[in-house]
């Protein structure tokens, strides 16, 4: 691993708190990992020189008007949100085609855990902002089963060729500043020896999540300010990279966000795709 990440400060980067996992050899739960509270500099990408790329850090900040009005309406985001970010993640990637996850989910400090059932393919997952540090998944047979599931949505049951991509989108829906943005951490700086296994276990399925133990070498990125127009496109998942792959994500609170701001909501939605190198 190279040098540690800087820890000065510059533009609008920000030192705040994010919850690591210590690594004590127990597998465990997610949420039941004991924590590692740290002081960490998250750096700003707003107007960066060389802005974060999907196919090196992992992750890129994208400008994706919507024709939604409101994301509260299930039919908007199943007819128009779903294929506007399948539109998206074919052009970044230049796959042909794009195999959206059938359910999205809203995050927001208001929100309760829950999971409603819009339709037959569809569904919608409501949940409060996390500031702990973790990647959803990074083993290729979770990968490939969300992908399967995601193309039998749409009748597909033969696998395409070529490397899978698995790849989630995160969009705030209320007006900038965030009280609690999204950071992610740039892959580069992730070390095998960082990784801490975690379970998540959902209604409908049972994932390897991971955590991470901490690493003076981890560099945070974020987007302060973000509008409803942009959004933060990152992989959980590339074939053939294995865990050194996934991009890990955290909330964190932003300490210079003014009080009374009100709490942040967000939507999240998954494609998977098939490249061809």
């Amino acid at each position: 691993m190279g040098r540690p990440a800087t820890d000065a400060l510059s533009g609008e980067d920000v030192r705040a708190f994010t919850s690591y996992a210590v690594n004590d050899g127990v597998a465990r739960p997610y949420g039941q990992v004991p924590t590692d509270d740290r002081q960490v500099v998250f750096h700003d990408q707003r107007g960066a020189a060389d802005p974060p790329a999907l196919d090196r850090e992992g992750f890129c900040l994208a400008r994706h008007p919507t024709s939604v009005t409101d994301f509260s309406d299930h039919d908007q985001v199943i007819t128009r949100y779903l294929p506007e970010i399948g539109e998206l993640v074919r052009h970044l990637t230049g796959a042909r085609v794009v195999f959206l996850q059938p359910n999205w989910v809203f995050r927001g400090d208001d929100k309760e855990i829950a999971t409603e059932a819009v339709n037959a393919h569809n569904r919608v997952t409501t949940m409060k902002t996390h500031g702990v540090l973790h990647a959803d998944y990074y083993e290729q047979e979770t990968a490939e089963a969300l992908a399967s599931m995601s193309m039998r949505a749409v009748g597909v049951t033969q696998r395409p060729r070529g490397r899978l991509l698995g790849i989630n989108t995160w969009r705030s829906i209320s007006p900038p500043p965030q009280d609690r943005p999204l950071a992610v951490l740039d892959r580069r700086t992730l070390d095998a020896a960082d990784f801490v296994p975690a379970v998540i276990n959902t209604p409908n399925a049972r994932l390897n999540a991971l955590q991470a133990s901490y690493s003076e070498h981890h560099r945070f990125c974020w987007w302060s300010d973000m509008t409803q127009d942009e959004i933060l496109v990152f992989l959980q998942y590339e074939q053939g990279r294995g865990q050194a792959s996934t991009v890990m994500h955290t909330a964190f609170s932003d300490p210079r966000c003014p009080a009374g701001t009100p709490g942040r909501q967000s939507i999240e939605a998954r494609a998977y795709v098939f490249i061809d190198d």
